[in-house]
């Protein structure tokens, strides 16, 4: 299996992982949700080509259908890691009621944002199937 793949297959365990958190324990959601960071940027960093390609070619429809996905996975994934520590026991059981924002508040946009987030990925998912379709058939090979 390449390190490409590994790197995808990782990245969906971890996300299929944080989307169950009720079957785990608390603490492993969040400390899951912020090593989740590591992954996604070694996943934005062995695809960098694509965006120094966005300023080269054509953009018809399906590029601009593509780019609005892969960019608002992007922000949705940084979004939800941010309300996710916003939100989290750690931060609000050692500054309690002295926070300048409302937990409750930020946890449900952090619940809204996880709803999203999936529907995203697996937007994400399905526009790149052709690319897992041939890893799996390949045997995981480059």
């Amino acid at each position: 299996m390449n390190r490409r793949m590994i790197l995808n297959t990782v990245l969906l365990g971890i996300f299929l992982f944080l989307f169950g958190f009720k079957l785990f324990p608390h603490p492993w959601h969040q400390i899951a949700g912020v090593l989740v960071l590591f992954p996604v940027l070694l996943h934005i960093i062995n695809n960098r080509r694509w965006f120094t390609a966005l300023k080269r070619g054509r953009w018809d429809k399906k590029r601009r259908l593509w780019t609005a996905a892969n960019l608002a996975l992007l922000s949705g994934v940084f979004l939800t890691v941010f309300t996710g520590l916003l939100c989290s026991n750690y931060v609000t059981a050692s500054y309690g009621s002295t926070l300048p924002y409302n937990a409750h508040l930020v946890s449900g946009i952090h619940k809204l944002l996880t709803k999203i987030l999936l529907l995203l990925i697996a937007i994400h998912v399905l526009l790149h199937r052709k690319a897992f379709s041939s890893w799996i058939r390949h045997g995981f090979r480059g």
